[in-house]
């Protein structure tokens, strides 16, 4: 490569960074959060902690349910071990929850009040959600989600809480990349709260990650390059929809587990037309197949609305 060439590419790598930096930065001064501001709103230290039992296990560590004994208050703990991060080379992906966390500040997402560390563990100090997640709801109860009341279904109420969750993080540039029912937790009021910020993304224009769960991936971050915006979580939200509505992911009849298949299996329905179990409710077909568009900026929610257009969707009008 020339010399001269090599220069104006790392100029406008510069340029690049330098504007991501700003947009960043920007979005921070005018939603009015910061780090630090999160920090001094929860003064309890790591060994006041009282333990009280343990709410899941997984390869990166523990989530405990914890209790601050002075002032009463209990939160979810989740340890996440340093050895592993390192193994898996995830240090960038913690620390970028941890930031991205600290920008939020929603009802219907989980917050985040402190973090700590130890010689073994980084500890993310998070609110405790103890109603389960939704995928447990529509595996022990499915037939709440369909049943239709004066306000709508519940269904459409839960869709509703994702919704009002991807509009906070959309308005601070923040791609969740990982929306599903596994991670939407349920308070002691029966909302959801979005959880599990490891995959978001703080996005100006446009990012190429093969990232999330492979049911729940929109057909650009399957195919290459991977480009993709905030279009991507309405996809998601639509699939979500689809799946407590119906109790299984709209293309796991197909049988493919091979990402290309499965963006094969996504056009295929383009053509073909979605398939819906005949308890379906007509105006969610009309919401997930608005939402299941296989060009994202065809998308419901991916115009310059955003997640206004989603809120005016009629079958939120009961809600």
């Amino acid at each position: 490569m020339a010399p001269s060439a090599y220069c104006d590419i790392k100029e406008w790598w510069t340029r690049k960074a330098r504007g991501f930096k700003s947009g960043r930065e920007d979005v921070l001064n005018r939603v009015n959060v910061s780090w630090d501001r999160m920090q001094s709103n929860c003064m309890v230290e790591l060994d006041e902690l009282m333990k009280i039992c343990a709410l899941g296990k997984g390869a990166y560590g523990r989530v405990t349910l914890v209790e601050d004994p002075a002032r009463g208050q209990r939160y979810a703990l989740k340890a996440l071990s340093k050895g592993y991060i390192s193994k898996q080379g995830s240090q960038r992906l913690v620390n970028g929850e941890r930031e991205i966390m600290s920008m939020t500040d929603s009802e219907f997402v989980i917050r985040l009040h402190r973090t700590f560390k130890d010689d073994q563990h980084v500890y993310f100090l998070l609110e405790a959600a103890l109603g389960g997640s939704l995928v447990q709801v529509v595996k022990d109860h499915p037939e709440i989600f369909v049943q239709d009341t004066p306000r709508g279904s519940s269904g459409a109420f839960y869709a509703a809480c994702v919704t009002a969750a991807l509009e906070h993080l959309h308005e601070r540039k923040i791609v969740h990349r990982d929306i599903k029912p596994e991670n939407a937790l349920l308070d002691e009021k029966g909302y959801a709260k979005v959880c599990d910020l490891g995959f978001a993304r703080f996005v100006l224009s446009k990012t190429n990650t093969l990232v999330g769960t492979p049911d729940y991936m929109a057909p650009e971050v399957i195919d290459f390059p991977h480009s993709h915006n905030r279009a991507v979580d309405w996809w998601a939200l639509g699939v979500l929809t689809y799946e407590i509505l119906a109790g299984d992911t709209p293309f796991t009849d197909e049988g493919v587990c091979d990402p290309m298949e499965r963006l094969l299996a996504i056009r295929r329905s383009q053509e073909c037309g979605l398939q819906y179990p005949f308890h379906f409710p007509q105006m969610a077909k009309s919401f997930v197949s608005q939402l299941l568009q296989l060009r994202p900026e065809e998308r419901l929610g991916a115009g310059t609305k955003g997640a206004e257009a989603v809120r005016e969707h009629a079958m939120y009008k009961r809600l």
